[in-house]
Formats: structure tokens, C-alpha cells, sequence
């Protein structure tokens, strides 16, 4: 699960994955980097549940926008 963006200003960028009770998973700030379905901590994959995204990006003209939803792992 990767973010498609454009005219972003790379070195302010973050991608962020939490679970249903608010853990963070998965954190990038790479924007060539997706989230593979595993929890970054112990490298094991997630099991099949709803999980929450917070992507936080800069646009050219320095304006910040927080996008947040959510995404269904199923294994």
C-alpha cells in the first residue's frame, strides 16, 4: 500500500500506518516506500483487520496537508 504523489517536497514527507489501537506499525518518511502488510517492529505480517494511514506531505509552495483514512488488510 503505497501513496501516488506528486510536486512533493521529499524531505518533508510522512507516511505512517496504526493499528486499532493507535500502535504505529509502519512509519516511512521515504516517498518511494510502501507498507507490505508486516509490522515493522518484529517484521512478522499483519493479521487481516482495519488499519488507520496518516500521510503528512509539503507541496512545492511549502503549504501542509495531513490526509488520514483508513485501509482493510485481508490475508
Amino acid at each position: 500500500f503505497k501513496p501516488f504523489l506528486s510536486n512533493v517536497a521529499m524531505e518533508r514527507y510522512s507516511f505512517t500506518i496504526i493499528d486499532r489501537w493507535g500502535q504505529i506499525i509502519y512509519q516511512t518518511f521515504d516517498t518511494s516506500e510502501g507498507w507490505d502488510g508486516k509490522i515493522a517492529s518484529s517484521g512478522k505480517d499483519a493479521t487481516s483487520d482495519i488499519f488507520q494511514y496518516e500521510l503528512i506531505f509539503y507541496d512545492q509552495n511549502n503549504d501542509k496537508f495531513i490526509k488520514r483514512g483508513s485501509v482493510v488488510l485481508l490475508r
